[in-house]
C-alpha cells in the first residue's frame, strides 16, 4: 500500500476528528510506549495545539494521556467540532447563478459536516430546519424556484 501522510493539526475543530482518527490509524495502533507516541502527537501537531501539548513531556508515563485529554479538551468537544462544521456550511456567501464550482464546494461542506455530525450523534442540527432555511437561502434563486418554491418569494 501506498505511504499514508499525516498532516498537521493546527486545532482547528474541523479537522479535530480526522485527525484523531489517522493519528489512531497510524500511530496510536502500534506497539510502542506511550512517550514515543507523545513525540509523535506533538510532532504532528502546530500552532495552538502544540503549544497547549508541549510541557507535556515533563509529565513522564502520563504525558501522552494528559495530552489527548487537553487536545480533546480544548479542540475536540462535541460541541466545539459540530459548530464549527454547521458554520462551515452556514456561514458563505450566497451562491450566484451558473456558479457550479461554488455548488460543488458547499455539496461537499454539507456532506462532510453531515458526516461528521451524524458519527457524533448530532445528526439533529443538520436537520433543524432553521439551518435547512439558512443553506436554501445560499442556493441561487433559480434553483429555489425549480424546487417549487413561489417565484414571488425572496
Amino acid at each position: 500500500m501506498p505511504k499514508s501522510e499525516l498532516t498537521q493539526f493546527d486545532g482547528n475543530p474541523l479537522e479535530y476528528c480526522s485527525f484523531v482518527n489517522k493519528f489512531d490509524a497510524m500511530i496510536e495502533c502500534k506497539p510502542g510506549n506511550d512517550k514515543v507516541k507523545l513525540m509523535y502527537l506533538i510532532q504532528f501537531c502546530a500552532g495552538k495545539a502544540r503549544d497547549s501539548i508541549e510541557n507535556c513531556t515533563f509529565l513522564g508515563l502520563e504525558g501522552y494521556k494528559k495530552a489527548r485529554e487537553i487536545l480533546h479538551d480544548q479542540f475536540g468537544q462535541p460541541f466545539l467540532v459540530t459548530t464549527a462544521h454547521v458554520m462551515k456550511v452556514l456561514s458563505r456567501q450566497q451562491i450566484r447563478p451558473n456558479n457550479g464550482a461554488a455548488l460543488w464546494d458547499l455539496t461537499r461542506a454539507m456532506r462532510r459536516c453531515e458526516m461528521v455530525l451524524s458519527r457524533m450523534g448530532f445528526r439533529a442540527d443538520t436537520d433543524s430546519s432553521d439551518n435547512l432555511l439558512r443553506i436554501q437561502q445560499l442556493l441561487p434563486r433559480h434553483i429555489c424556484r425549480w424546487s417549487g418554491q413561489n417565484e414571488h418569494t425572496p
